[in-house]
């Protein structure tokens, strides 16, 4: 059975310990940036190399200006809404794999799209948590996909093990599908709405902190 696999991994320096240049710090068994593309890019030769028509394209997102095409300057949302272009140019049954180390408080708006947009295409979101990441459960869950959270620097162990068959296991794991506050980033049951970014907070504020649109409030 092929695959067709696109990877989307969070490699903002604002999110990772940019001090450690080694691939594993022996020391610190922390996982580091070139780590993670290094282990990503490895299992995407497993991928390929299991079946001549299996696809595997990596998307790396990144927090500053880059010339490189092959680089998505935003969070992993952004990155995984460019993924379900592909898919849907393609014409194409796919699957996105997002590897997230931390989360952003104006992600809400950007994931709840890619969710949606995942849904209609029924693309199934794939989700591997190196940090608490809400939202990326939420998007799992939603969308049918595997959710993980991995704990130690083995990422490549668990890329083969839960990833590589085409057919994923199936995942027992809670998700609390409620939406996340723009500010605190932490789920709420009710919350005040940007009407211009549809932004959530649990606190009246005067500016919208996602789009820093003037918020009228009555």
């Amino acid at each position: 059975m092929e695959q067709h696999l696109y990877i989307v991994i969070d490699a903002a320096k604002s999110h990772w310990d940019v001090r450690q240049t080694a691939l594993i710090q022996s020391s610190s068994q922390a996982l580091t940036i070139p780590a993670l593309i290094n282990s990503v890019k490895i299992f995407m030769n497993a991928v390929t190399m299991q079946n001549s028509n299996n696809t595997a394209h990596l998307i790396t997102c990144v927090d500053t200006p880059t010339y490189d095409s092959s680089v998505t300057k935003g969070n992993v949302w952004k990155g995984t809404i460019q993924a379900l272009f592909r898919i849907n140019k393609a014409k194409v049954p796919a699957r996105v794999l997002v590897i997230q180390k931390a989360p952003e408080l104006t992600e809400q708006s950007s994931a709840l799209s890619a969710m949606v947009a995942a849904e209609r295409l029924k693309v199934k979101i794939d989700g591997v948590a190196l940090g608490e990441c809400e939202t990326l459960a939420q998007a799992s869950g939603f969308t049918g996909g595997v959710f993980i959270r991995q704990g130690t620097p083995a990422i490549l162990q668990t890329l083969f093990q839960v990833f590589l068959s085409p057919s994923r296991p199936k995942t027992n794991t809670s998700v609390h599908m409620r939406p996340l506050c723009s500010c605190c980033n932490k789920q709420v049951d009710k919350a005040y709405v940007c009407s211009s970014c549809l932004a959530l907070y649990c606190q009246v504020t005067s500016t919208c902190r996602s789009c820093q649109r003037r918020l009228l409030i009555s």
